[in-house]
């Protein structure tokens, strides 16, 4: 297949918590099945080194993507100071710069705009709009509809595509990411009404891919394990605060959830490790032990039998369950997460659809390595 240098396109959220690193995932997915060979660009990454960022790391050992085609440049906090100091040309300079290099190696290059985590969500932006145009790359619009109704979505779509336009970005696709599986249809249906000849795409919140995982929240807060299994890829539901009599814990306990109690409830801790061993009854994803205090010598030999991860943390159970709310689901973190988002993302998105604003038709099959979900 022959390929104009340098196609390609830039993506772009609205803010952060849009779920822009699952839409990266299934673009990647995408194009690698439609191009013979893939780039990815991430300009402005949330760490100071680029070559630890989870995104570039994740893609290059998925789809064996080398160095060369597969990377960051600038700490975004970096970027930001220097464009505030009146040096914001030298950063475009040397982005570009890479691209430019990248894409004379590749068939089409996907570039990853910022997180939108900083302290100036609107800079930010603005920084990527400036550098999709320098870049002459159209911009796949991201939305989170987490929480909205169908109008709150539209309307979330209808402002990215005016702020983008207002920068003079030329808009390939808009995804309403995170949408509720209630408003979706409706969503869809009062898209289709609203939107002529611009691509846009509502995927649901799914559980299997917006739920952080015991690794994720124990890695986060530095917990210590003190019992349990050690198999912490399990899925938290929600947190369970177990601050109640037992007769309520239990009451209110779904499968799934974290429980989260002071070192010293020794009923609420027995109560769940009898939840996990009795069939007919809920199995929390896990426990964490607040407070600091370890349990009753007696309670030990229990929790190294539960079927679930025990931890231990210092902090009250409020600084603890306030921790534990701030941890994010993050696409990187397995294979198992990985494949859940590729299938909704096969169910939701118009590929070929896709694939067709940017020129790419699908490679022929004998040249075709397969996608992740082929190899996993």
């Amino acid at each position: 297949m022959t390929a104009l240098p340098g196609r390609g396109f830039y993506v772009c959220s609205s803010a952060p918590g849009a779920g822009k690193s699952f839409i990266v995932l299934g673009l990647v997915d995408t194009l690698y099945r439609h191009a013979n060979k893939v780039g990815f660009y991430r300009p402005f990454v949330n760490l100071a080194d680029p070559e630890l960022d989870p995104e570039v790391l994740m893609l290059r050992e998925l789809y064996g993507l080398d160095e060369a085609v597969c990377c960051g440049s600038f700490g975004v906090a970096q970027a930001t100071r220097s464009v505030a100091a009146g040096r914001g040309e030298e950063i475009f300079a040397e982005a570009f710069a890479r691209f430019s290099k990248m894409a004379s190696q590749c068939d089409v290059v996907l570039v990853d705009g910022s997180d939108l985590r900083g302290h100036d969500a609107a800079v930010e932006f603005a920084l990527n709009a400036h550098l999709a145009n320098t870049m002459g790359l159209p911009v796949v619009g991201v939305v989170g509809a987490s929480g909205m109704g169908t109008m709150d979505t539209v309307e979330a779509v209808d402002a990215i595509r005016r702020q983008l336009s207002s920068f003079h970005c030329s808009v390939l696709a808009v995804m309403a990411n995170r949408a509720g599986d209630d408003s979706s249809v409706a969503t869809r249906k009062t898209l289709q009404k609203r939107v002529s000849g611009l691509p846009v795409y509502v995927l649901p919140e799914a559980a299997a891919i917006a739920c952080p995982t015991v690794s994720e929240v124990s890695l986060a807060l530095g917990l210590l394990q003190i019992g349990g299994i050690p198999d912490l890829d399990r899925d938290i539901r929600a947190f369970n605060v177990a601050a109640a009599t037992v007769g309520n814990f239990l009451k209110d306990l779904v499968a799934g959830d974290l429980v989260i109690v002071p070192g010293d409830r020794v009923d609420v801790i027995v109560a769940s490790v009898a939840c996990g061993l009795l069939p007919g009854f809920p199995v929390p994803s896990g426990m964490v032990l607040t407070n600091g205090w370890p349990p009753h010598p007696s309670v030990l030999p229990m929790l190294v039998r539960a079927p679930f991860p025990v931890f231990i943390d210092r902090h009250d159970i409020y600084g603890t369950v306030q921790n534990v709310a701030g941890v994010r689901a993050e696409i990187y973190a397995g294979r198992r997460r990985q494949a859940a988002a590729l299938e909704i993302w096969a169910k939701y998105v118009d590929q070929d659809e896709l694939m067709e604003r940017l020129s790419l038709t699908p490679r022929r099959r004998d040249d075709n390595p397969g996608s992740f979900q082929q190899h996993r």
